[in-house]
């Protein structure tokens, strides 16, 4: 239900969003996270091409159509935000039809083959490593391996049963 000419705004569900995060997941596209924290933004779950209404602080406000995505055998949503609707009562830069990304050190997904641990990043980066960098992860079989959390806003990845944690930023080489 695209915009028409007289603005629905005040008729669409609303959710809360992080507009710093615009630009991953794909142009024009807010990540909204996993169906947890969907549901606990908008009180429910979300269909499959409905619009919202995405608002941060009251400052900014947009509506697009939410879509899901698989990533590891988990459903995250995303919201493609229509660039003519975004409005702003803030000073708000946007270069060709899109917030500049930033890149951040988020994981959103995890998964690991005999060799390696992958990890996908909220800004739509993936990172590779040897499992041999991570000796408890290297010697755990593939059920433990796949028995993680990723904790601290994304910012930590945790195996309770073989006593692992990662810190993601640390793998891209930045401060904690």
């Amino acid at each position: 239900m695209p915009l028409a000419s007289s603005d629905p705004r005040g008729d669409l569900p609303r959710i809360d969003v992080d507009f710093n995060r615009l630009g991953q997941g794909g142009p024009n596209t807010v990540p909204l996270g996993d169906d947890a924290a969907v549901l606990a933004r908008l009180g429910r779950l979300p269909v499959v091409g409905e619009w919202l209404l995405a608002v941060q602080e009251g400052d900014l406000d947009a509506v697009g159509p939410v879509r899901a995505e698989e990533i590891a055998g988990r459903r995250f949503w995303l919201l493609d935000i229509d660039p003519a609707t975004l409005r702003s009562d803030i000073e708000f830069e946007i270069e060709h039809d899109r917030v500049p990304v930033q890149l951040q050190a988020i994981a959103v997904a995890v998964w690991s083959d005999p060799e390696r641990l992958h990890l996908r990043l909220a800004d739509g980066r993936e990172l590779s490593v040897p499992l041999a960098w991570f000796p408890r992860l290297e010697r755990a079989t593939v059920a433990q391996r796949a028995a993680y959390r990723i904790w601290d806003g994304g910012a930590a990845i945790r195996w309770e049963e073989i006593d692992e944690d990662i810190s993601v930023p640390i793998l891209l080489g930045l401060p904690c």
